[in-house]
């Protein structure tokens, strides 16, 4: 019988009994992980001795999945530069030989599968070995025509122009279902039980200042407010003179103090730039201000895409990047395909290896919010860009 069990003493210790095969897990990162694995699939946090019996099998793959990409980044990060060229030049390739096809598929240069008429082209096809004329191929035939004058009678012509209107119908409703697709809400999927939700309350009492920089920035309110409720619990006047972070929203005083920041102003529709002072840092409108101007200028370094900006305010940009980095050098994922699809969420795995700030933070500050509430931000040219969030932490199980 396929089972796991938790052990606790001074530490908590996982025994994996799968396929009559036994594995102990003692490390607290690998533990950690194994717990919020367990979360993932409808548990509560476990702090006690018990037995889960319930989704072994897929819980055993998630760990699968995460050890063998842990053992590979120890592998590959020494010569991180080197991989990172190596898969550059591959994509590369591949986005030739796949560009050429629809452009539904040029949407998605990861499809697993996309066919046309001459070739199928997958993950695992070489495309270094493609010659020229096979990438040319790849396109679809064009029958070739004569170059002679030719008679077309009156019939033809309209029935030819009865064929392009009907063309140019099939591409507007191509064109329609395109835009409706693109306009997607993402969706966000997590899972955590946030025990200390209560905070949020708290920073409620400033909502009026939060709707005010949230709609000058571009940024939700509410998301504002859950960053708040993660860095400080609301409380401002708790963290303002011997903190190395200020205020509500934990502004990083040897980073910023005396700094001048730059950030899109949506309602006089110009930059604006502010200098951070000791008295703006501890004041806790302008703390406000500030921390919405981070965080603007976190999602702007992310094409706006909605977690990989949240992420950034707890890492910053240097560090948020090497995680990026590292992800493309062992995924194969360019930076600038997580960056502008929401979807590809592939990072998120990588995090952890930094060992710096909170590893999870997109997770925690989501979990303030309403399962499949959406968050909105604006980007430069005042477009919406939506981030749904679905915390399956929602749907527990005690056991």
């Amino acid at each position: 019988m396929n089972y796991i069990k938790f052990i606790k003493n001074d530490t908590l210790t996982v025994e994996i009994h799968y396929k009559d095969k036994l594995r102990v897990i003692e490390n607290k990162a690998n533990v950690d992980k194994i717990l919020s694995i367990c979360e993932k699939y409808g548990y509560e946090r476990i702090n006690k001795s018990c037995y889960l019996k319930e989704y072994v099998d897929e819980i055993v793959k998630d760990y699968e999945n995460y050890y063998n990409k842990r053992k590979n980044t120890v592998k590959i990060y020494n010569t991180i530069k080197d991989a990172f060229k190596l898969k550059k030049k591959v994509f590369n390739k591949k986005i030739l030989a796949i560009g050429t096809l629809t452009c539904l598929a040029a949407f998605n240069p990861y499809s697993k599968e996309i066919t046309s008429n001459e070739i199928t082209v997958t993950e695992e096809n070489n495309v270094d070995n493609l010659e020229n004329d096979e990438i040319i191929n790849i396109t679809k035939n064009i029958k070739k025509t004569d170059s002679k004058e030719v008679t077309i009678s009156k019939e033809e012509l309209e029935k030819t122009d009865s064929e392009e209107q009907a063309t140019v119908k099939e591409e507007k409703e191509t064109t329609n279902e395109l835009n409706t697709m693109l306009n997607k809400t993402t969706e966000f999927v997590f899972s955590y039980n946030n025990e200390n939700i209560a905070n949020l309350e708290t920073t409620k009492n400033y909502s009026d200042i939060f709707q005010k920089y949230g709609e000058m920035y571009g940024i939700d309110s509410n998301l504002l407010m859950a960053i708040a409720s993660q860095e400080s619990g609301g409380k401002h006047d708790e963290f303002l003179y011997n903190y190395p972070a200020v205020g509500i929203m934990q502004i990083e005083r040897s980073a910023f103090l005396n700094k001048e920041i730059t950030a899109y102003n949506h309602l006089e529709q110009k930059q604006e730039t502010f200098l951070i002072t000791e008295e703006a840092l501890t004041n806790l409108d302008t703390n406000i201000k500030i921390g919405t101007m981070l965080l603007q200028i976190a999602l702007e370094a992310n094409d706006y895409n909605i977690p990989l900006g949240i992420q950034t305010y707890n890492f910053g940009t240097s560090y948020m990047n090497q995680a990026l980095k590292m992800c493309e050098a062992i995924s194969g994922i360019p930076v600038e395909e997580m960056k502008q699809n929401m979807q590809e969420t592939e990072w998120r795995y990588y995090r952890e290896f930094l060992n710096i700030g909170d590893s999870n933070y997109v997770e925690h500050v989501l979990s303030f919010l309403p399962n499949d509430e959406k968050i909105t931000v604006k980007n430069r040219d005042n477009e919406d860009i939506s981030l749904k969030i679905v915390n399956e932490a929602v749907k527990t199980k005690t056991i």
